[in-house]
């Protein structure tokens, strides 16, 4: 066996072990089957090989679709999920390989690994089908090829060689040498390096974010490389071709896939798609104390990333770094900087810590330094047993912090809910669902599991209900139908219509919200009585997701459900005078969702519509001390505007605007302020702005009509009632105002 060889084999078998031990934990902890957001989606565009969320991955579509049909393990959730564990495994090991080419010890570069593999977020998207770890995957794949390219370029020792090695001389030998001094040779990496970066590209698009830090190494590397047009032009085309795989996404739209997000067939709507263009206005355009919050928010997470132990060992690498290895200490640092600098200012709250994983992994780089500098101190003093506890202490303290947080194996409860709605709706049937959970365990149960055949799936927009696979279409091409119009059109075909989320009783004037076990059948008014003779009993009905049995260790999205469950029990005795026990249901929804602005908003609504405008103004109140909240701000306006306290009402409602200023609910109430102060002028302006955000807003509608009307205005006004009745025919007191315009005046 020649010596590369046995350097290769040195490595590999430690490879090996950091790749099966993290695959081990990832396995022990893997989510068995759909869970919040958008790992539904995901595993529903795997399999279908559907079109994702803009701007796609298609990558991780064709690897995932292949990775789920040869791996024997459970149904196709749970193979998705596998394959992020599987890449996350490999990252690993890949991070290993990297840290050991750079110079770091096979005990400290395993250590660092097992550290970045086991950090929280890294972890938790190494255990739901996410794209995450595939990502990274590729990110250090890309270094090690950078530098793999300098290491060839300055005539070190190629990977699994000994340092020092010294290679027989002779003149090929010298013949090799001299090629690589003129970068040839060398520059195969960097081409290879084009073609994974386009890779990374089809998988996210944060790999762009590196690209300052890569261009910095390469160019301290080599000052010379920006003369050698081929290399570049050759680099810059294989990285053309890898990104190229998102033709993908106009041929698979297509087909017409069950998830085909955008719609993205045409050139218009595919570089509408590619540029992710319904995100850019989350970029930059938060406040500065916003953008100071999450920076404030990423150094407090860093502990239970690497650990403290970690970031100590994190700053001695950074330091051993900035006296050893210049280059690469300014790549890692670059890349920290932009990812983190980028994170901060996109207002994405829900996931905006996968944007800083690339700065957590050049973290872990100086970790693996930090603990080889260690390690040489270390070892001069003590045996290579406490070595080897003290280097592997940090990978174990990490799994200790993140274990409980990141132990997805018994979190079934996006399924759960979304089995409990089979169960209750009677096909055939349309159930309009608010969110994302459980839309996506819906879909990945009809689309991929084949069950609910007979349930149609509709999504609640901005102005109306549209079906679940057109409601992610471009706006444009999106068919809306006006919820009350839906329901009416629905129940006169003979289908039952379910909400998942009660809605306001203006909202579906004419019709009841019957508590239907953990959601609401949508019924006639004056059926309401036999149909709560039929409702089942949601205190008794033994659901599959359970409140009371709940461990609250995920987030937002899993107290939201139980919030929901709670509300709905709430509705059912209440609807049967036991206004004492729905009180008490409500309290218990409002103190486990006390981070949660939206459960006020409904408890708050429901006290309203009973009467009680007291209780829901201390709700709102209440809830406003701990978050701001535009709806809140609104909701409580309206009430203070019933109450004729109309200075704090205007109040209320230009503080929801001065949060979210497209609100047109809060921009028709503060207009409705205006008219009653008789500052007509300003009302009309505020309610045409509104409908500029909103053209189907029918409060809005509704109120420029009267303001017409007030201003001598027939003809507009005609038709703005003209436009409401096109929304929505059930509207009395609009056929009423429209009919009397219509009405000749007569002859004197």
């Amino acid at each position: 066996m020649s010596l590369r060889q046995k350097g290769l084999w040195r490595n590999a078998w430690p490879g090996a072990a950091v790749f099966g031990l993290a695959l081990a934990v990832y396995m022990r902890t893997l989510c068995p089957t759909v869970f919040v957001e958008g790992t539904g989606e995901n595993i529903v565009c795997v399999w279908t090989l559907g079109v994702p969320h803009p701007p796609g991955f298609p990558l991780f579509c064709l690897l995932g679709r292949l990775f789920a049909a040869v791996a024997p393990l459970g149904d196709v959730a749970h193979r998705v999920n596998f394959f992020s564990a599987f890449a996350g495994a490999a990252a690993a090991a890949g991070l290993f390989l990297l840290l050991t080419q750079m110079g770091a010890g096979r005990l400290a570069a395993a250590a660092a690994a097992l550290t970045f593999a086991f950090s929280a977020t890294f972890w938790r998207e190494a255990t739901m089908a996410e794209v995450y770890t595939l990502s990274m995957g590729l990110v250090i794949a890309q270094i090690g090829l950078l530098v793999g390219w300098r290491r060839r370029l300055q005539g070190a020792p190629e990977h699994g060689e000994p340092a020092g090695h010294a290679r027989p001389a002779g003149r090929k030998r010298r013949r090799a040498a001299g090629a690589t001094a003129r970068g040839r040779p060398a520059d195969t990496h960097l081409l290879w390096f084009g073609l994974f970066f386009g890779l990374g590209l089809a998988v996210h698009y944060n790999h762009v974010l590196l690209l300052p830090a890569y261009v910095w190494f390469a160019a301290a590397s080599d000052p010379g490389l920006l003369r050698r047009w081929r290399t570049l032009g050759g680099a810059a085309l294989l990285a053309l071709l890898g990104f190229g795989l998102h033709v993908y996404a106009p041929i698979r739209s297509a087909a017409n896939p069950p998830m085909d997000w955008g719609n993205p067939e045409n050139l218009g709507s595919w570089w509408s798609y590619l540029t992710a263009a319904q995100y850019r206005g989350r970029m930059f355009q938060m406040p500065v104390g916003e953008v100071i919050g999450n920076l404030a928010a990423f150094f407090s997470g860093l502990p239970s990333e690497l650990t403290w132990v970690g970031i100590a060992a994190a700053v001695g690498g950074a330091a051993a770094l900035t006296k050893r290895d210049r280059g690469l200490f300014g790549m890692t640092l670059l890349m920290a900087a932009t990812a983190v600098l980028w994170a901060v200012n996109y207002d994405i709250p829900w996931e905006i810590e996968v944007y800083y994983l690339p700065a957590i992994l050049a973290l872990a780089i100086w970790v693996g330094f930090g603990l080889q500098e260690a390690l040489r101190w270390v070892n001069r003093r003590s045996s290579w047993a406490w070595t080897a506890a003290l280097v592997f202490v940090v990978p174990a303290l990490a799994v200790g912090v993140n274990f409980e947080k990141n132990d997805l194996s018994g979190q079934r409860f996006v399924l759960d809910n979304a089995l409990d709605i089979l169960d209750l709706v009677e096909p055939p049937a349309k159930v309009i669902l608010s969110s994302t959970n459980p839309t996506f365990a819906l879909l990945y149960l009809r689309e991929v599991e084949g069950v609910a055949a007979g349930v149609e799936l509709w999504s609640r927009v901005e102005t109306g209900v549209s079906r679940v696979r057109e409601a992610v279409h471009p706006p444009s091409e999106r068919p809306i139908t006006s919820e009350r119009r839906f329901v009416a059109d629905s129940l006169a075909d003979g289908l039952p219509v379910y909400t998942v989320d009660r809605q306001p009783a203006a909202a579906l004037a004419g019709f009841a919200q019957v508590p239907w076990g953990c959601l609401y059948r949508i019924v006639p008014d004056g059926e309401k009585a036999a149909w709560e003779a039929r409702a089942p009993d949601a205190i008794r009905l033994g659901l599959r997701f359970d409140p009371a049995a709940q461990k609250f260790t995920y987030g937002t999205e899993h107290t939201l459900l139980a919030c929901r469950y709670l509300l709905v029990k709430a509705d059912y005795v209440g609807d049967r005078g036991d206004r004492d026990l729905a009180g008490r249901l409500y309290e218990q929804a409002l103190t486990l969702g006390a981070e949660l602005p939206s459960v006020a908003a409904q408890i708050g609504q429901r006290y309203a519509e009973q009467g009680r405008n007291e209780l829901a103004a201390a709700v709102y109140e209440n809830a406003l001390r701990k978050h701001e909240d535009a709806v809140l701000h609104n909701r409580l306006g309206a009430i203070y505007g019933r109450a004729g306290r109309l200075d704090e009402a205007q109040q209320r409602f230009e503080r929801a605007l001065a949060l979210k200023p497209d609100y047109a609910d809060a921009r028709a109430n503060l207009a409705s302020v205006y008219g009653r102060r008789g500052h007509i002028d300003k009302a009309v302006a505020e309610l045409e702005l509104a409908l500029t955000y909103d053209s189907s807003n029918l409060l809005a509608l509704k109120n420029l009509a009267f303001a017409y009307v007030q201003t001598g205005r027939a003809e507009e006004a005609r038709r703005v009632l003209e436009r409401a009745l096109e929304i929505d025919p059930a509207q009395p007191e609009v056929r009423s105002l429209l009919a009397t315009l219509n009405t000749p005046e007569p002859v004197r």
